[in-house]
């Protein structure tokens, strides 16, 4: 049939997306009649890769907003501190990223309390940090423009880690 390779299907279909697992994907390629996939594994399969598609086009509608030539710096932590040190070392780091960065970067926050509210404080006026939230949510923060992406904070949170060149995370990032 079509997807192999009849009626001018495109053969582009038939590769994975890049934020589709290898595991995910083979079960797409499985034939019926396996006995080691379920069919409720492959349907199961088609709802997280129409899932992570969505997260991805979500991904994509913020990238153009910021800038598609812009380099996306995301920064992640826990919702609060566990250590001073840390708050510290992120007032240092968005200071001196706030004072030399330019145009060409975007610094977007995970919007919550903890290292994302402390970051955009301390990036220079704030012109240059976006706060990612969910549809219906505001950060609260004095600094930077609220984005909302995703119904809820899990999915902002999977649209998060499909949007940035760079991460920095802190005190080993979101749980």
């Amino acid at each position: 049939g079509a997807s192999g390779g009849k009626f001018d299907f495109p053969v582009a279909a038939l590769q994975a997306p890049r934020f589709i697992s290898d595991e995910k994907w083979s079960l797409l390629d499985s034939k019926m009649g396996n006995k080691d996939v379920s069919m409720q594994d492959t349907a199961g399969a088609v709802v997280a890769i129409v899932g992570q598609a969505a997260d991805a086009q979500a991904a994509d509608r913020v990238r153009k907003i910021l800038g598609r030539e812009a380099c996306i710096i995301c920064i992640l932590g826990e919702n609060k501190y566990y250590s001073a040190d840390s708050k510290k070392l992120v007032e240092a780091v968005a200071s001196k990223l706030g004072a030399e960065a330019d145009a060409n970067f975007k610094f977007v926050t995970d919007g919550e309390r903890g290292p994302g509210e402390t970051f955009a404080k301390h990036c220079g006026d704030g012109s240059l940090v976006w706060n990612l939230v969910p549809v219906g949510q505001w950060s609260s923060f004095d600094r930077g423009v609220d984005v909302n992406a995703g119904a809820s904070w899990d999915e902002r949170r999977a649209i998060l880690g499909l949007l940035g060149d760079i991460y920095i995370t802190v005190e080993g990032g979101p749980t």
